[in-house]
């Protein structure tokens, strides 16, 4: 009988499209700027950035890897941002600027993550972008900006993803 209805509760939670467990969060960081930076969501003005900050414990920094509806690709998602929203690349004809966006079908959305060299330093790409551009670090004196960059063995696009407690 408590077999059953547990069984019928994890139904009940699929089918809203909640998960009763906790989702496993991560911090972002790159080899480039080490170990006291992260990936960020930051309010600024009415707009929402995203930076490399000094690694703290807000949710700008508290990321959520899901299962994109093609297979090989992630959602990535962040606690400041909502639920709803999506790490996104900007369909401007440069494809190179990145946004929060409500989270779609978009392939600019569909990120790929993986190892270029079997560590634990991943690459991330999109489907938009194809293997040409990965997400990477702007070396331009403060190091902060994140924006997609043809691929090379830079750095800036080897990224640490840290499980959080």
């Amino acid at each position: 009988m408590v077999r059953t209805q547990l069984s019928l509760l994890l139904a009940l939670f699929m089918l809203l499209g909640q998960n009763p467990a906790r989702a496993q969060e991560y911090t972002l960081r790159t080899e480039f700027t080490g170990s006291g930076y992260c990936l960020d969501v930051v309010t600024e003005g009415s707009n929402r950035q995203l930076i490399m900050a000094r690694c703290a414990k807000v949710p700008g920094q508290r990321w959520r890897i899901d299962e994109a509806p093609k297979s090989g690709f992630s959602l990535l998602r962040n606690a400041f941002a909502g639920r709803d929203m999506c790490l996104d690349v900007v369909n401007d004809g440069r494809n190179d600027k990145l946004a929060m966006a409500r989270c779609s079908s978009a392939t600019s959305q569909f990120w790929r993550i993986e190892s270029p060299d079997k560590s634990n330093k991943m690459r991330l790409r999109t489907l938009f972008t194809g293997n040409g551009k990965c997400l990477d670090i702007i070396n331009e004196g403060t190091n902060k900006r994140v924006a997609m960059a043809p691929c090379g063995s830079y750095s800036g696009q080897l990224w640490l993803l840290d499980e959080l407690p």
